[in-house]
């Protein structure tokens, strides 16, 4: 009789992204208190900066997608601000998105939907923004997701993309990386899974430099790309355009 060969099984980036998805939402009930405390509050001022971008490009003319949503703080930022906006918040994690529930308020209108970034389940050239805060760097398939970014944008619609980054003064960089690397597991371990806030540095020093992805998103069908760096570098805005 012949055997049933065993299944395929799969591939290093995906088994790598199941990883990470089981990570964050193990970590779901800590992670808006660790993130204040870790970053000393100045994470609501980066998003505050790319609300203030999005706000000034007039996305509110039409849906925006909090893609890698988490607990929907940007999604929040951004309702805030722009009290009409139709806001999407997607993310692959369920435990994060509950978070975000549980912070909605009564009347917010914030639709919450479960996505892979990389399979987005929207029609072509539906939004008119594309936001995505500090989840760029967790996707183990970037290009594949900015083109499905890319897909989802109507032509002439706007990505804003925060994520972390190193800085580039040599002096504040050394001490920057003994805290990323070592107090911050250590405090984050107290309070949530140690591994976790070992990711964290180890992802961000593994991110490629504002220069290279800003090429890759290019090569991904942006245009008008562009990056700034905040706090002396620690966190940088990429803000692109969906040619027409």
């Amino acid at each position: 009789m012949k055997e049933t060969p065993p299944p395929p099984q799969p591939d290093a980036p995906v088994r790598q992204a199941k990883k990470i998805q089981t990570m964050f939402s193990a970590i779901a009930e800590w992670y808006d208190f660790l993130n204040r405390l870790l970053s000393f509050g100045v994470d609501i001022y980066w998003r505050k900066r790319c609300v203030r971008f999005l706000k000034n490009q007039g996305v509110f003319q039409g849906p925006i997608l909090d893609l890698a949503s988490g607990t929907g703080d940007l999604a929040l930022a951004l309702e805030k601000s722009l009290p009409t906006a139709q806001i999407v918040a997607a993310d692959f994690s369920l435990e994060m998105l509950k978070r975000l529930k549980k912070k909605m308020k009564p009347r917010s209108h914030i639709n919450i939907v479960a996505a892979d970034g990389t399979s987005l389940p929207f029609h072509a050239s539906r939004f008119e923004g594309v936001m995505i805060g500090f989840g760029i760097r967790n996707f183990t398939q970037r290009e594949v997701a900015l083109k499905e970014i890319s897909r989802v944008l109507k032509p002439g619609g706007t990505l804003a993309i925060l994520e972390f980054s190193l800085p580039d003064n040599g002096l504040f960089r050394r001490v920057y990386t003994l805290y990323f690397e070592k107090i911050l597991p250590f405090v984050g371990g107290i309070f949530s899974r140690r591994s976790a806030y070992q990711y964290l540095p180890a992802s961000v020093m593994a991110f490629p430099p504002p220069v290279t992805f800003s090429r890759l998103i290019a090569t991904c069908g942006f245009s008008n790309v562009r990056y700034q760096s905040l706090t002396g570098g620690i966190a940088t805005l990429y803000t692109a355009r969906k040619p027409y």
